[in-house]
């Protein structure tokens, strides 16, 4: 049964993505060139562990809060949009949508493994259920839908729109939000379903930001 829950898991965390490409993309598009944006990532995070472990205090090992520290890690995690602004000028493709969803299979995609599968490998598979790990595979679905925002805003952060504010927002939000997560759960101000559902409220306003900052920008492109 221990088992049964970890492939659960491992399948709602994994199989989107791979529907998402077969349906939208197909065949037009070769399934390589998402190996570029998941290079981009590996790079990325090197350079951002390289940082954290040059500015970050690893000494004073603290199981609360520490708010300096998760500071840091946000601003360090800008360096996310460096890396996704050139994977965005390498990857080619036929139409800038199927750019965003090649980028954001093999971005989203890289970072789901390596973030999660070690975590449901060694907790899903305990002798208990545990509804923890059921939520961590919905926040990897959501995360993807994220970084698919994030990669708009970052193509048009330069071009000057109606809503040129949305873009700014919700690339502040992306570095602040899991900070705030962390504060509600290392703090237990409320359980993981709530932190979830805060998730979920933050990935609506990104579709909704996505949604302006897209239609805005493709309509000034025509």
């Amino acid at each position: 049964m221990t088992f049964f829950h970890f492939c659960n898991c491992v399948a709602l965390a994994y199989i989107p993505p791979v529907l998402i490409f077969n349906s939208l993309i197909g065949e037009s598009e070769s399934a390589w060139r998402c190996s570029h944006a998941s290079l981009g990532y590996i790079a990325t995070q090197l350079v951002k562990m390289i940082l954290m472990a040059t500015f970050m205090n690893t000494g004073s090992s603290s199981n609360g809060f520490d708010f300096i520290q998760e500071l840091t890690t946000a601003i360090i995690s800008g360096i996310d949009f460096m890396g996704l602004y050139f994977v965005l000028n390498y990857v080619k493709s036929s139409t800038k949508f199927s750019k965003y969803l090649l980028v954001t299979l093999g971005w989203g995609q890289t970072d789901n493994i390596l973030r999660n599968f070690v975590f449901f490998w060694n907790g899903a598979r305990g002798k208990e259920f545990e509804w923890t790990f059921l939520f961590q595979a919905i926040k990897a679905n959501l995360d993807m839908v994220v970084i698919f925002a994030v990669i708009v805003f970052v193509s048009g952060f330069k071009k000057r729109t109606k809503n040129f504010d949305l873009p700014q927002i919700g690339l502040g939000l992306y570095l602040l939000v899991p900070m705030i997560s962390n504060f509600f759960l290392l703090q237990e101000i409320c359980d993981p379903f709530f932190v979830l559902l805060f998730q979920i409220a933050f990935t609506a306003f990104m579709i909704y930001a996505c949604h302006k900052t897209f239609f805005v920008t493709s309509n000034k492109s025509l």
